[in-house]
Formats: structure tokens, C-alpha cells, sequence
């Protein structure tokens, strides 16, 4: 009889510990999938910015070439 009250004690301990492990580990899940996101939406931006570095580069080159063949 004793070992039946001492192993409901534990379910009873456990369980509720198991269901509060499964709820944090879907919301690890979820803050994962939103730092991800996130990233991702930073490193887009950051490649729009180098494209658009870009870009101006050859902008640039271009305009001081023509100044260039100009003065000649």
C-alpha cells in the first residue's frame, strides 16, 4: 500500500513537470523561429545596402571616367 501512495506522490510531481517542459520547449521554439526571422530580415536588408553600395560604385566610376576622358 505504501508503495502505491509513493509512486502517485511522484506522478502526481512529475507529470506537472513534463507538461511545463513540453510548454518551454515550444516556446524556445517559437523565439528561435522569431530571432530567425529577425536575422533574416536583417541580413536582406544588409544585402539590399550592399547591392546598393554596389551600385553607386560603378556610378561613380562611370561619372569620373566620363570627367576623366573630358579633360583629355
Amino acid at each position: 500500500m505504501n508503495d502505491s501512495s509513493s509512486s502517485d506522490g511522484a506522478t502526481s510531481v512529475l507529470f506537472p513537470l513534463f507538461l511545463c517542459s513540453i510548454g518551454l520547449n515550444v516556446l524556445q521554439h517559437a523565439w528561435n523561429s522569431n530571432q530567425l526571422a529577425i536575422l533574416q530580415q536583417a541580413d536582406n536588408l544588409q544585402q539590399q545596402k550592399i547591392a546598393q553600395l554596389q551600385t553607386d560604385k560603378d556610378v561613380c566610376a562611370g561619372k569620373l571616367a566620363g570627367f576623366i576622358e573630358g579633360r583629355r
